[in-house]
C-alpha cells in the first residue's frame, strides 16, 4: 500500500500539483489528518472544501485511462501477430525478432528506471511510456505468433 501511495505521490509532483495538495492528500490516505485547522494554507482550505477529493479522482481517471490505453494498444499489437498470416509467418522466419523485442523492452525499462528526467518531465514521459508499450506488445505478440491455435489448446 506504501508503494502504491508513494506512486500516487510521485505522479502528482509529475503534473505540478502544489506541494500543500499532496500533503493533504497522503495526510487523507492514511488517516492522519489532525483536526486542527489553525495552520491550514489557502490551498489546504479549498482542498478540505472537496478539491482534495476532486484531485484524487482525477488522478486515478488519469492513471486507469493511462492503463487501459496501454492494455488495448498491447491486445491489439498482440491479435495482430496472432491473427494475421502474413504476420505470423514473417515472425517464424525471423526468429531473431524476439531477441531484438527483448533487447529494446530491456532498453527502455532501465532508462525509465534510471533516468529521472525521462519520468518527470510531462511531454518526455509520455513519448517513453507509448514507445514502452509499443515494445512491449511487440515481444509479446511476436511471442505469441510462435504458438499454434488447434481446437481448444494451444501447442
Amino acid at each position: 500500500m506504501c508503494h502504491l501511495l508513494g506512486a500516487v505521490v510521485e505522479s502528482m509532483q509529475s503534473l505540478m500539483v502544489s506541494s500543500s495538495l499532496i500533503r493533504l492528500f497522503v495526510e487523507l490516505s492514511s488517516g492522519t489528518r489532525n483536526s486542527n485547522h489553525s495552520n491550514l494554507t489557502d490551498a489546504d482550505n479549498t482542498a478540505e472544501s472537496g478539491q482534495g477529493v476532486k484531485l484524487v479522482i482525477y488522478i486515478y481517471r488519469k492513471v486507469y485511462s493511462i492503463l487501459m490505453l496501454q492494455l488495448l494498444l498491447t491486445v491489439g499489437m498482440i491479435a495482430l501477430f496472432v491473427y494475421n498470416e502474413s504476420t505470423k509467418k514473417f515472425t517464424t522466419e525471423h526468429p531473431g525478432l524476439f531477441v531484438a523485442a527483448l533487447v529494446m523492452n530491456i532498453i527502455f525499462i532501465i532508462a525509465l528506471a534510471c533516468c529521472e528526467g525521462l519520468r518527470r518531465k510531462t511531454p518526455t514521459n509520455f513519448i517513453c511510456l507509448g514507445l514502452f508499450t509499443l515494445s512491449e506488445g511487440f515481444l509479446l505478440g511476436v511471442a505469441a505468433s510462435t504458438y499454434k491455435y488447434v481446437g481448444l489448446e494451444f501447442v
